[in-house]
Order: C-alpha cells, then sequence, then structure tokens
C-alpha cells in the first residue's frame, strides 16, 4: 500500500520530482495524506483485492406471515394400520323397553276333576269296639275297628279315634295302668318285616282307669297316603290295648268313637 500512495504522489507532483529527492513511506507521516489530495486515477488505483468473507451475523426478526397458499391435492391413501388393543368394557345400558305379548299358546288338555273321591266310614265292622289285649310291637294284632274298599288312585287316608282305657278301680292316676295301640293296615299286603303292611301306627297312654259314661278319654289320631292299584284294595283301621303288669281290670278297654276317611289326591312322584 504505501509504494502505491508514493507512485501517487510522484505522479501527482509531476516535474516536482526532478528538484527534490525520491520520497519513500519513511518521509511520509502517516495520516497526512488525504484522498482530496489524490487525482481521479490515483482514487482508482487504492481499491485492493477482497478480503476474506466476515463472519455471518445474527438472524433478523421473523417477517410477518404469508398469505395460506391454495390447498394441495390429497395425498395417496396410506397403508393400513395394525389392528389397536381391546378397549375397556363399556358400563351396562340401560333396561330396553319391554316387547310385544306375543300371540296366545294352544289350550292345554283338561286335567282331571279337582274334586277327587271322598270315602268314609263311621259303622264298627261288627259292633265290637272292644280293644282287646295284645303284643305292644305287632301292629296286626287287635279288632278291626272300620275299613275302606279304594278304587284305583293315590289317596290321603286318616283314622281319627276317641279311646277309652280299661276299667281298674285301683288305679290312682300315677301308675301306669295300660297303653292302646291302633294302626292302619294295608290288608293286601301279608305282614312281614321283608314286606309290611302297615301304613301308620301311634298309641295313648293311661294312668287312670275308666269311669261312667261317658267315660274318660284320649284322642288319637294315625294317617298316610297309600296308592292303590288297578283292581283296588281294602284298608282297615284295628286297635289293641297292653295292661301294665300287675293291673287287672274289671272290664277291657275300647273305642268311643270313631272314623276312617280317604280323600283321593294328585299322583305320587319319585
Amino acid at each position: 500500500m504505501a509504494v502505491a500512495i508514493v507512485a501517487l504522489v510522484f505522479a501527482a507532483s509531476g516535474s516536482a520530482y526532478a528538484a527534490k529527492e525520491l520520497i519513500n513511506g519513511k518521509d511520509i507521516k502517516n495520516g497526512t495524506i488525504s484522498t482530496a489530495k489524490l487525482s481521479r486515477t490515483a482514487k482508482s488505483q487504492l481499491s485492493g483485492a477482497d478480503g476474506e468473507r466476515g463472519a455471518r451475523g445474527p438472524a433478523g426478526p421473523a417477517g410477518p406471515a404469508g398469505p395460506a397458499g391454495p390447498r394441495g391435492a390429497n395425498g395417496a391413501t396410506g397403508a393400513k394400520g395394525e389392528k389397536g388393543d381391546r378397549g375397556e368394557r363399556g358400563e351396562k345400558g340401560e333396561p330396553g323397553a319391554h316387547g310385544a305379548t306375543g300371540a296366545a299358546g294352544a289350550t292345554g288338555a283338561a286335567g282331571r276333576d279337582g274334586r277327587g273321591v271322598f270315602i268314609r266310614s263311621t259303622a264298627y265292622v261288627d259292633g265290637n269296639r272292644n280293644t282287646p289285649p295284645g303284643d305292644f310291637g305287632d301292629y296286626d294284632d287287635g279288632h278291626k275297628q272300620h275299613e275302606l274298599t279304594l278304587t284305583e288312585g293315590t289317596y290321603r287316608v286318616e283314622a281319627n279315634l276317641s279311646v277309652r282305657p280299661p276299667t281298674v278301680p285301683s288305679a290312682n292316676g300315677t301308675t301306669l295302668v295300660s297303653q292302646t295301640r291302633c294302626s292302619i293296615i294295608d290288608q293286601s299286603i301279608p305282614s312281614s318285616p321283608q314286606n309290611p303292611n302297615l301304613i301308620d301306627t301311634f298309641y295313648v297312654t293311661f294312668f287312670h282307669g275308666d269311669l261312667p259314661d261317658p267315660g274318660y278319654r284320649q284322642g288319637l289320631s294315625v294317617g298316610g297316603v297309600v296308592r292303590v292299584p288297578q283292581g283296588g284294595k281294602t284298608i282297615d283301621v284295628r286297635c289293641f290295648e297292653v295292661l301294665a303288669p300287675g293291673v287287672t281290670p274289671t272290664a277291657s278297654g275300647k273305642i268311643a268313637s270313631a272314623s276312617l276317611e280317604a280323600w283321593q289326591i294328585g299322583e305320587l312322584r319319585p
């Protein structure tokens, strides 16, 4: 740069150079030559080579958003994604409205007569109401009081009896006098331990002897359900008494009144 300036000064001074010695950079004080002292040609020669590119300055502030561009064409349909996990079960919905009533079904077959069959016996078989002595464990013992013959079907049978004890003048009301047992028996079945003919049985216990009529009485009821096959069967109620040891009656006990009844019912099912 200093050589160029010296050349420019020399060119500017013209013939004055002849009168003086050459001026070098040392003879020029820094900052003493202004561009106003230079010729147009010298000024044009002051431009040096381009320097290195400076560092990039900081980014300026963002400009205002431009107007929205036109909508682009729809893209191609993407590939189908994988099936997602099953979602949680939703809450139970409200019950729906009742549906319309369906058509009436066909009328069923007529049922059996609900009145069934009722049979009753109140007449004593032979007029003998006594209760003879018997074995307390043998249900077949005793005098037959009533019997009924039943046709095919299923029945509820029941015997209701008013029982009088034997006449024992020495009875004191605290010592056992006797027991009277009554049983309903199926006459169509021969009695045996393997094939019992007993429908029901029970007994009453006496600590008093009989009194003058109407007498001293206790009620007794026995009953059960019996199935009668085709051809029918006969049932009866029979009673006997068992005297306490050492008791000697002056008259046996008796059945003051009794009835044997049967009501036909629906079929038994297993």
